[in-house]
């Protein structure tokens, strides 16, 4: 399964080191691939927490990501 995904917040912890990441669904309707994953995944969200300082720089509010969800056998 896929998700294309937004960043709509980076969030330092309280309690310690990391970031929590805040992804959303949010679609351009003029965008076929988007009206595309909008019919698959009208609304959701993703937060996590991310203690891996080499992926900070790629924490860009606003960008959209690929969020991929594969079964674990």
């Amino acid at each position: 399964m896929r998700a294309k995904m937004r960043l709509e917040a980076v969030i330092a912890n309280d309690w310690g080191s990391g970031l929590k990441a805040v992804f959303r669904t949010a679609y351009d309707q003029t965008i076929p691939e988007d009206v595309s994953f909008c019919k698959a995944t009208p609304n959701g969200h993703v937060e996590m927490v991310i203690d891996n300082e080499k992926v900070f720089p790629l924490l860009v509010i606003g960008k959209h990501y690929y969020v991929d969800f594969t079964p674990v056998e």
